[in-house]
């Protein structure tokens, strides 16, 4: 009895042990073309077409999403700057990636008439 209750203990820290190390986390610091972070930044991670996790950079510019392993669409809006959208290949050891954001081009339309005052 005592040895099946090893084995069961043995197997669950087994298993907890493979999914602890499947796990990692896509991470890095978000700046603009000066070099100064970007806090409150939406970040977020897609899967196809779907969300699979989202976030907020942090007052340091910094974000972190913990996910499984794989291939992810890492898209990171601002208000006033490009959308930047890359693929990231997931991996338990990636290291911290640096985005720099581009302001995006503004334009605008100017309509000059002629009044006149007679």
């Amino acid at each position: 009895m005592q040895m099946r209750n090893l084995l069961t203990i043995f197997l669950s820290l087994l298993i907890a042990g493979s999914t602890f190390a499947q796990s990692a986390k896509v991470k890095g610091r978000v700046m603009d073309t000066s070099g100064s972070v970007m806090p409150g930044v939406q970040v977020k991670l897609y899967q196809g077409d779907k969300v699979v996790k989202e976030g907020v950079t942090s007052d340091m510019g910094d974000f972190e999403l913990p996910v499984n392993p794989g291939d992810y669409k890492l898209e990171i809006a601002a208000p006033d700057f490009n959308t930047f959208s890359e693929m990231v290949k997931v991996t338990p050891d990636l290291g911290p990636l640096a985005v720099t954001m581009e302001l995006a081009t503004i334009t605008q339309n100017v309509e000059v008439t002629e009044t006149r005052n007679e």
